[in-house]
């Protein structure tokens, strides 16, 4: 999935940054990593050893072990990590931390409504047009907040994103204005990377929260 998001930026001709929020030990950032191009900074924020605000103990990063897999894979020149609660990054903060626009978004932070909707946020101010925003755990029952925190995003004033495609508990949201034409180029994408899988009656069109979005169940 990442791959062909990538691969419709490409064609469209869409750059930035690469965040994620809620790092872990750095799996996902990891993958996002792999498709960074020249001059793409990669920002990483999570609390890491700062358990005391990781409030619903979504999970318990490492700073050592996450920067250990960057040396090995990867040129640390390329990313910046940050140990801070993405709380604190909102408002006037957000130029300090995120001081580019940003093409891809991974929002896995703390999974209460307020931080899942506090995150979407600021996601949603640094966003380049075309830009995707990836949801982890939406609809997911052990963290309810998370899908909590959506639905009051979307009800927010000023909301420039929008949901387009719902795949192995990832919500990929792109830019409302571009969503439509997003997901044409991506189902074409899918098509050429999964063939007749896509029409094996797992993928489907459903409406969410008042937009068409391609789901596999």
């Amino acid at each position: 999935m990442v791959g062909c998001i990538d691969a419709v930026q490409q064609d469209i001709g869409i750059s930035g940054d690469i965040v994620e929020i809620g790092v872990h030990h750095g799996l996902f950032t990891m993958l996002l990593a792999a498709v960074r191009r020249s001059g793409e900074t990669i920002r990483a924020f999570d609390v890491f050893e700062n358990q005391s605000a990781n409030v619903d103990a979504s999970g318990k990063g490492s700073r050592g072990i996450f920067e250990a897999a960057i040396a090995r894979w990867y040129n640390p020149a390329d990313f910046v990590v940050t140990q801070v609660d993405s709380l604190e990054m909102r408002g006037a903060a957000t130029g300090r931390y995120l001081p580019n626009p940003v093409r891809l978004f991974s929002v896995d932070g703390g999974h209460t409504r307020v931080h899942a909707w506090n995150d979407l946020m600021i996601a949603n101010d640094v966003m380049v047009s075309g830009g995707v925003v990836i949801l982890d755990d939406f609809f997911a029952v052990l963290w309810p907040g998370v899908t909590e925190g959506f639905f009051e995003f979307m009800r927010a004033p000023r909301v420039k994103i929008a949901p387009l495609c719902f795949f192995e508990n990832k919500l990929y949201m792109t830019t409302a204005t571009e969503q439509p034409d997003m997901l044409a180029r991506l189902r074409l994408k899918l098509e050429a990377a999964i063939g007749d899988e896509i029409h094996n009656g797992l993928w489907k069109y459903v409406e969410l929260a008042g937009y068409t979005v391609l789901v596999r169940a």
